[in-house]
């Protein structure tokens, strides 16, 4: 089986860490799939991810600068290079990392993987609000077309959120296959240590101003915010208001190592998008002991349930970090981590290899068990 990966930028984010995990599916069944792309930030993709030995072709399409991200023209531009590719190789599958379906070739078959629909994008992302960028996003409304996707294409959401954004705007029947975000480990809770962490790319969808008014009026606890600056400007607008923050620190592309240890020292985790498709941060750091504080909006409702940690205003945020310590929040944290096993590792390798029409590790298991009785 030939196959084909399609993601605009492969950094640290995410989309990455799902495409490092298919790639050792497809690496276990004995494939070696071509992966296209503009931009990368490693060539060795399961780095970052602690996944080593990863066998692939990684193929830059053309120099792009910059760092594109999963909703600018990058995206747009990936496709339109890729059909051409696909034309040229043509593979028996492709994996199709990059939102949209727009300008793909009919021929193979597909298994689109959707974070954020490429529409609802330009809807619901800050970015798209006002100046160049709103001129752009009408433009674009108007030059993608996604009402047919190409024959013979599957469609999987990373959340129920999500799902629900593709069958609103497009009246496309997709599954649900949620990230592969749990190692399998869980820690203790230490919620009345009054450590506050963040972990995101610094853009104004993630909101880390808002995450330093919340530490402005929690002066006796101590906050660090971690991400890779994929908006220059903005971070060092992040970066010139945290200078006034006594109680915060901005930790600039942390190593995996610092994002390791800040999630083992600290009581607390802030999530301020209101719109994340998923949030594969939020389960890493409830995993290892941080009590999740998030938005009660996107998808990161999927993975904390408790009302009484998630919040509509800074003014809500505070009150559900106060009211989070203590008993109160051990009990709230193991409630969080009860619901893990959705979200590992198994549980993607399974659902991915279903919807190439593999059996999994699973399948075997159960064809086992019929056998033996």
């Amino acid at each position: 089986m030939r196959c084909l990966i399609i993601q605009n930028r492969i950094g640290l984010e995410g989309r990455t860490r799902c495409l490092a995990e298919f790639v050792r599916l497809l690496n276990d069944l004995g494939e070696e799939p071509i992966i296209v792309c503009l931009a990368f930030h490693d060539p060795d993709i399961g780095r970052a991810f602690g996944l080593s030995g990863l066998r692939y072709t990684l193929s830059t399409l053309l120099p792009w600068a910059g760092v594109p991200s999963a909703h600018r023209p990058g995206v747009l531009v990936t496709n339109l290079l890729a059909r051409r590719m696909i034309e040229r190789l043509r593979p028996d599958l492709v994996f199709n990392s990059n939102n949209t379906w727009a300008f793909l070739p009919v021929g193979p078959r597909y298994v689109h993987y959707i974070h954020f629909p490429f529409k609802a994008s330009l809807r619901y992302m800050s970015r798209f609000n006002g100046g160049v960028w709103k001129s752009s996003a009408s433009f674009l409304k108007v030059l993608v077309r996604e009402e047919t996707p190409p024959p013979d294409s599957m469609f999987a959401a990373n959340s129920e959120f999500v799902r629900a954004g593709i069958e609103e705007m497009y009246s496309l029947q997709a599954q649900v296959i949620h990230p592969p975000a749990w190692d399998g480990r869980l820690s203790p809770g230490r919620p009345d240590l009054r450590r506050v962490t963040t972990l995101g790319s610094f853009h104004p969808d993630k909101d880390q101003l808002e995450q330093i008014e919340v530490a402005r009026r929690m002066p006796d606890w101590t906050f660090t915010l971690l991400g890779s600056p994929a908006a220059p400007r903005y971070a060092r607008k992040v970066q010139r208001e945290a200078s006034r923050t006594p109680n915060l620190e901005v930790v600039l592309n942390p190593t995996k190592e610092r994002i390791e240890q800040e999630f083992s020292r600290s009581s607390h985790f802030l999530h301020s998008n209101p719109h994340e498709g998923f949030g594969i941060a939020v389960v890493e750091a409830a995993a290892a002991g941080c009590v999740p504080v998030v938005p009660d909006t996107g998808g990161v409702r999927e993975i904390v349930e408790a009302e009484e940690l998630r919040f509509a205003d800074v003014d809500e945020c505070v009150e559900a970090l106060r009211g989070s310590t203590g008993e109160a929040g051990r009990r709230l944290l193991i409630g969080v981590q009860r619901g893990m096993r959705r979200f590992g590792v198994a549980s993607f390798r399974s659902a991915m290899a279903r919807a190439i029409g593999v059996p999994s590790e699973a399948d075997h298991a159960m064809q086992g068990v019929s056998a033996a009785t």
